[in-house]
């Protein structure tokens, strides 16, 4: 095939939506998430205001990853309390997790006198279906526990074990 040729297959299959790329490994399923352990969903939409930081987000006094402007990641913890914050440490989550099910946390940036930072805000799966579409996995350079933040498991649609908010 000579180059216009090719410019013409590319450019057709662009516009037809075929892919000339290797098909992406199958999604993560909830056949994926550990039953034993409790998933915790925590993402950040796109905003216009403090788009540039990336506060991180502790759980247990652990640093977990610097959360970017339109992202998410997952986390499995073993049920009990757990505590977590970001670099907004007076507002402070305190979720009490049961083993199987599926918690959210969204990421708001509050405006200081100073400082702008994140602060984390437990919301429920209505609420947490709606803003999640429009988020990113975050990438792997911006994890800092790799044994516990999980990229591989996308929010579920509509979890059946969350009381509709």
């Amino acid at each position: 095939m000579n180059v216009r040729g090719m410019k013409i297959a590319l450019w057709t299959a662009a516009l037809t939506g075929l892919s000339l790329q290797v098909p992406a490994q199958k999604p993560a399923t909830a056949g994926n998430r550990d039953p034993a352990r409790a998933t915790v969903y925590f993402f950040r939409y796109t905003e216009w205001h403090g788009n540039m930081l990336e506060p991180s987000v502790y759980c247990d006094g652990v640093q977990l990853a610097r959360l970017d402007n339109g992202r998410y990641f997952a986390i499995e913890l073993e049920p009990g309390k757990h505590a977590c914050h970001s670099n907004h440490k007076e507002s402070r989550v305190e979720l009490d997790l049961k083993a199987g099910e599926i918690y959210y946390v969204r990421m708001e940036m509050e405006m200081g006198m100073w400082k702008t930072k994140g602060r984390l805000v437990p919301i429920g799966q209505t609420r947490a279906a709606m803003e999640l579409r429009s988020v990113s996995p975050l990438s792997s350079e911006k994890v800092k526990d790799k044994k516990r933040v999980r990229l591989d498991l996308p929010p579920p649609e509509s979890p059946s074990n969350i009381p509709q908010s």
